[in-house]
């Protein structure tokens, strides 16, 4: 049998409880902590025995100073000469155990000093102020990004963004909500009965296996199907992640295991030193994927991913002479089409005239599901009032003595402003088909359009 076990997660510094708890249970089935860390705890076997454990945070703990910093020796000492046996530290932990169930703790070990140094570490003012503002901006990074199903369901690119910001969302928010519960009935809790509430540790461990389950769900889904046509991003994504965490270990690690003193709470120093740790393996590993992947070619005018696709064709000429530019999504979803159709006409309004033609009678009668809309955007009339450079009047004398050399011709260049754009859209359940002719087009180029667009249908 193994004398050594690795536990894959650990508990937060307001879960002491909790890991109280967990520890106790450890022990009656023989296993005694040795080390816990960031990422789990390292358990040693030994005989089975009933424990009192209590898991506590040194004065002027740090995420920087560790566990083994001048102050956490001292408070350890303080703690042994009441009676408390050292077990283990940790990151932020001091681990003491008793199996005198008569030994009370320290005034340093008691739950209105422990909160304060477990709300000080956790719910600080950068807890309190970024938290929130990351949430509110990755959601309205994901509003944003369904504001166009279209785009978003048809880049690889983006479907990954959009998850990242489910996933940072998701890693943010749950735990604030757990942090504003928490202080809220540790602080009741404090002035009722002078103690800490009891966790229940079966509710804790569900939540942290169900948060770990869904994080790596939304990180698997993105990447398998968002990267599935690109092997090359996935492996620039996958190292560029383990560049950027394991120089934030690394530099972390290092400044524990050689500071010393103050020195080991210069977080402008730790921070200067990733960064510049991520500016050197960032290049070198963009070298090595070059040399491993080689160079993919990115088509912008084509993308694809399991939800739908799009394609967007240079300028073409139609059977009239018109030129046109053709953009298609296609999906087996009708609610990303009909979200996306709902982006059309484009909101040029600011500097066009945006008008909706009428179709023309002989396509009055469609299969069913098939939507066809007809805009026209025109220059806007220049209002009167408005003030004119000396390079507009000199341009408007010019385009006036060429008009006049027709008759009625200035009359009907006032009557009709100059066509810029017409917008043919077409979609059925599975497909949207966007026409833009430039310079206008007309009702036979309409209609040639339509019977294009429902021949596979009627073929079927």
């Amino acid at each position: 049998m193994k004398q050594t076990k690795h536990i894959w997660w650990t508990f937060s510094p307001w879960e002491a409880d909790a890991l109280r708890q967990y520890l106790e249970q450890l022990a009656l089935e023989g296993w005694y902590p040795e080390c816990i860390g960031t990422t789990g705890m390292k358990c040693r076997l030994g005989e089975p025995e009933k424990r009192r454990y209590v898991a506590v945070l040194a004065p002027k703990t740090s995420v920087l100073t560790g566990a083994d910093s001048w102050d956490a020796g001292k408070f350890r000492e303080r703690c042994e000469a009441a009676g408390w046996k050292f077990q283990c530290s940790g990151t932020n932990w001091q681990i003491f155990y008793t199996t005198d169930e008569m030994l009370e703790r320290t005034e340093e070990m008691s739950d209105a000093n422990q909160f304060l140094l477990q709300k000080s570490l956790v719910f600080g003012w950068s807890t309190r102020i970024f938290y929130p503002l990351i949430v509110v901006l990755e959601c309205w990074l994901v509003y944003q990004y369904f504001q166009n199903p279209g785009k978003l369901f048809t880049d690889p690119w983006t479907l990954f963004s959009m998850t990242l910001s489910l996933v940072l969302i998701f890693t943010y928010a749950v735990p604030y909500a757990h942090l504003l519960c928490w202080v809220r009935d540790s602080e009741c809790m404090l002035k009722k009965e002078n103690h800490l509430p009891v966790m229940d540790l079966k509710k804790r461990l569900r939540s942290k296996k169900r948060l770990v389950i869904l994080l790596g769900l939304l990180i698997s889904v993105s990447l398998a199907i968002a990267f599935s046509l690109s092997i090359r991003m996935v492996v620039t994504t996958v190292i560029s992640s383990l560049i950027i965490l394991g120089s934030v270990y690394l530099v972390l690690y290092w400044i524990r295991k050689h500071g010393s003193g103050d020195s080991r709470e210069n977080w402008i120093g730790y921070l200067i030193s990733v960064t510049v740790l991520c500016m050197i393996l960032m290049p070198l590993s963009g070298a090595v994927i070059d040399h491993l992947c080689g160079n993919e070619e990115i088509n912008e005018n084509r993308k694809q991913t399991a939800f739908a696709s799009y394609q967007n064709n240079d300028i073409q000429v139609d059977g009239a002479g018109n030129q046109v530019v053709v953009t298609v999504y296609k999906s087996r979803f009708h609610w990303i089409i009909q979200q996306t159709e709902k982006c059309y006409p484009k909101d040029m309004s600011k500097w066009w005239d945006v008008t909706k033609l009428e179709v023309p009678e002989t396509l009055s009668v469609l299969p069913d599901g098939v939507n066809i809309s007809w805009y026209r955007y025109q220059i806007k009339k220049a209002e009167s009032g408005t003030e004119k450079t000396g390079e507009v009047i000199a341009a408007d004398e010019r385009t006036e003595q060429e008009l006049q050399k027709e008759p009625d011709a200035v009359r009907k260049a006032e009557e009709e402003p100059e066509i810029v754009l017409d917008e043919l859209i077409l979609s059925d359940n599975n497909r949207l088909v966007i026409l833009d002719y430039g310079g206008g087009t007309d009702t036979s180029s309409v209609e040639e359009a339509v019977q294009g667009f429902l021949e596979p249908l009627l073929k079927q």
